[in-house]
């Protein structure tokens, strides 16, 4: 399976990147946990699809979302004071790797970290019958 460079989400789908794209994979990246930059709406708990070089599509879990501003205290203070100020924002999550299905059918996390670049998407899991 090739990479396709995305996190996917199940959520709005984004006109820039195709259906279901949450973000991209930033910074340091661990086997288990990485951060995105969030695109499109996301929420914590939300599951999550990135494609690993080696394992194919692998299902994740957004464990956090930050908000990052340039809104300083005395910005604030002036905002609060009636003043017009502009803020900018970024957000961000942290996903936990929950895995991928082998050929057997038994759950495995990858050995090696997923690449920076690469695309999230955000797609409900498909509910097994029991």
């Amino acid at each position: 399976m090739g990479c396709t460079h995305g996190i996917r989400g199940h959520h709005r789908p984004s006109a820039h990147h195709g259906d279901g794209f949450v973000g991209v994979i930033y910074g340091d990246i661990g086997t288990t946990v990485f951060r995105c930059s969030v695109a499109e709406a996301v929420e914590r708990n939300e599951f999550v699809q990135v494609q690993h070089e080696t394992c194919g599509t692998v299902l994740g879990r957004v464990d956090e979302i930050e908000r990052k501003t340039d809104l300083s205290l005395d910005r604030a203070q002036l905002l609060g004071d009636g003043n017009p100020i502009d803020v900018e924002e970024r957000v961000s999550a942290q996903i936990s790797v929950i895995g991928y299905r082998d050929d057997r059918g038994l759950l495995q996390v990858p050995r090696t970290p997923f690449r920076a670049g690469e695309l999230s998407t955000g797609q409900r899991p498909r509910q097994s019958k029991r």
